[in-house]
């Protein structure tokens, strides 16, 4: 189990002063030799944590999207059988929101990567922002079809979360142009 948590986590070593330095991490490759306050490598953890959960979530989606036929076939001889009547209906809708629910999660490893590069406040986040809320927004138009045919509250409540995601991604990606147009002012400025 420690060989998985150090894979995972940042090797840590006690220096002199005994402030925790940050020595090699296993899984990007990065080697970092100045020392850091504990509240930085917290930080560093909790976004490589980040990171892993994006990419395990992105090569995750890849595999709930080749099952989905036989997920529904599944789901549709012990669960419900309105899922075996309208089966190319649902294996449509969930399919397309589906690849737009995976387009969202590559932006998303996009911008971790940005983050991870320290360089936050450039317009590649802002399209992927962009990107993102035209995405949910597609979501929405799926899943508002589906209420149409099969109304749910399920459906409601994908709506409402997707709409809310859409909305958000658009006000980020306005916050991060003026951020981004500040740095640029301030660089040159400097």
């Amino acid at each position: 189990m420690k060989v998985f948590f150090d894979l995972l986590f940042f090797n840590i070593k006690i220096s002199k002063n005994n402030k925790k330095e940050l020595i090699f991490n296993k899984i990007y490759g990065i080697v970092v030799k100045s020392e850091k306050g504990c509240g930085q490598i917290m930080n560093q953890r909790l976004i490589r944590f980040t990171k892993l959960v994006l990419d395990l979530m992105f090569y995750g989606g890849f595999l709930v999207f080749l099952t989905l036929p036989l997920s529904l076939k599944f789901l549709g001889k012990h669960y419900s059988c309105i899922i075996n009547d309208y089966f190319l209906f649902m294996l449509a809708i969930f399919g397309a929101s589906g690849v737009f629910g995976i387009l969202i999660i590559r932006q998303l490893r996009r911008m971790m990567t940005t983050v991870i590069q320290e360089s936050c406040f450039v317009y590649e986040n802002v399209k992927s922002l962009n990107t993102m809320a035209v995405l949910s927004t597609c979501i929405v138009v799926m899943f508002t079809i589906k209420i149409c045919i099969l109304p749910t509250p399920a459906t409601l409540v994908i709506i409402l979360v997707f709409f809310i995601a859409a909305l958000f991604c658009q006000v980020l990606a306005h916050v991060f142009a003026e951020a981004v147009n500040y740095k640029e002012e301030n660089d040159l400025t400097i």
